[in-house]
């Protein structure tokens, strides 16, 4: 962020980079990186985002649709600005779920069934591992969003769908617009 000359700060944030990296872990969906990162910087997912260089129509989008990234994203300049984080690591935030959208592609030649559509699309909010969730202090894995991927292989557990204080599902709304405090693996 800038100084205003008034001793404030401005909502413009410099082309440069961060000073603190958060590399991705292996499997991570790149809105769940977004929100890690946002939370170790102090800053709402949606401004980190912009910041790296991920444009902002699709930091607005709802869940899968940021997790699934979008092809002209480019995993070079977002690495370099995230401290010169791996830009393969970061290319993988969005490629895996990506590859099963892009499945249910439009292509005539390869046009699924809608209903089989369905059963490939990444879901627009997530399941979990909650043991999963608390050992890696908040990183939401992208398997976690495929309709198929119903147990954690880990814990030998079935993923949980809903908030167990509210039910409510997770994952839904995208990044969040304001700074949050916590680790999100919760509500």
């Amino acid at each position: 962020r800038h100084h205003n000359g008034e001793g404030g700060m401005t909502g413009t944030i410099a082309n440069t980079r961060f000073p603190i990296r958060l590399d991705p872990v292996p499997g991570e969906a790149l809105d769940g990186w977004l929100d890690a990162y946002a939370q170790r910087v102090l800053m709402s997912g949606r401004e980190l985002g912009q910041a790296l260089g991920v444009p902002p129509k699709l930091l607005r989008l709802r869940g899968a649709n940021v997790a699934k990234g979008d092809p002209s994203l480019d995993a070079d300049q977002i690495a370099a600005r995230a401290c010169g984080a791996d830009a393969d690591a970061v290319r993988a935030l969005w490629f895996g779920l990506a590859r099963y959208d892009r499945l249910t592609a439009t292509d005539t030649r390869r046009r699924a069934v809608g209903w089989f559509a369905r059963v490939l699309r990444p879901m627009v909010s997530s399941r979990w591992c909650p043991s999963c969730l608390a050992q890696s202090n908040g990183r939401w894995l992208a398997a976690w969003r495929l309709p198929w991927y119903l147990a954690c292989p880990t814990h030998q557990t079935m993923l949980a769908s809903g908030c167990p204080a509210c039910g409510s599902t997770q994952r839904y709304d995208g990044l969040r617009a304001g700074y949050v405090p916590a680790l999100l693996t919760s509500c």
